[in-house]
């Protein structure tokens, strides 16, 4: 989906709303209706696989809800400020950050995180290994900052903040990709991908924000998310009652937002779809 909204983005920079719908939903289709899935037949063999992406997501999740993004406001530019620090100092995690971050993980994190302090302890050594690796580069704490998530210097300035770099290094990341598919050189279409209103990175920006407000993570939001992502170009999505709150919560604060979801109800079992869909004809009902 990600690539077929790029390909139409660098196709007509100044596209619309709706004409980006119908070529992206046209792309889409193209591959055809998924009415014979043969994969599902294997269901007994990926069932332990599905299981332990599960137990994954609910670990990512948690370990993103945990973070309360005190730093998001930060302009990126006092990292040239910074000194840098002895390599000694992430050899391993301090004991005080593994126990702060396992009693984040169990007041916030997933239920059924099987254990907060694996966790915590797996997630804390991951970053220490990385910030190793980084200090093994040359330059300043900002110059190694931006050069470790391939965002260009020119589009980071005094006033740029993490949260915003965050966006364009999630961005590019994914850009890079869906531009080696479709064989174009990202450098070149940079510029139009970074300022277009590309619907599935502002419904990834939306809902996460608006899962900050909850009191717990759930393993499912990572599901739900990309699954929201469709809601612009197929008939319809299935999301939990907290996926379907925080869609309310961000069509009331970003009619962007609500003009692309489009329309969406809440129902308490399959039976009751046929009659909500119906409900609401036109050329939006397939929502």
């Amino acid at each position: 989906m990600f690539e077929a909204e790029i390909e139409t983005i660098v196709a007509s920079p100044n596209i619309d709303f709706p004409a980006l719908r119908k070529s992206v939903r046209e792309k889409l289709l193209r591959y055809g209706p998924p009415t014979d899935i043969d994969v599902l037949n294997e269901w007994t063999y990926l069932h332990p696989a599905i299981v332990a992406m599960g137990d994954r997501e609910q670990e990512i999740a948690s370990i993103a809800h945990a973070n309360h993004s005190q730093f998001d406001d930060m302009e990126i530019s006092q990292l040239k400020k910074k000194g840098r620090v002895d390599q000694a100092s992430f050899n391993r995690p301090l004991p005080a950050e593994i126990e702060k971050l396992t009693e984040d993980l169990k007041n916030h994190g997933d239920r059924r995180l099987l254990d907060p302090n694996r966790t915590a302890q797996d997630f804390l050594s991951l970053v220490s290994s990385e910030l190793m690796a980084a200090l093994d580069l040359e330059g300043t704490a900002f110059d190694i900052f931006a050069d470790n998530f391939d965002v260009p210097m020119s589009d980071i300035s005094d006033k740029t903040t993490l949260r915003r770099f965050a966006q364009m290094a999630r961005l590019r990341k994914l850009s890079k990709v869906a531009c080696t598919q479709l064989g174009i050189d990202l450098d070149q279409v940079w510029p139009r991908i970074r300022d277009a209103n590309i619907p599935s990175q502002i419904i990834q920006d939306t809902l996460p924000a608006a899962r900050k407000t909850a009191t717990r993570a759930s393993g499912s939001d990572i599901g739900d998310d990309y699954l929201a992502c469709f809601s612009p170009y197929v008939d319809a999505i299935i999301v939990d009652k907290r996926t379907h709150e925080f869609m309310t919560q961000g069509s009331r604060r970003d009619h962007y937002f609500r003009k692309m979801v489009g329309f969406f109800a809440k129902t308490t079992i399959y039976k009751q779809l046929p009659a909500v869909l119906a409900s609401h004809p036109g050329p939006r009902s397939w929502r």
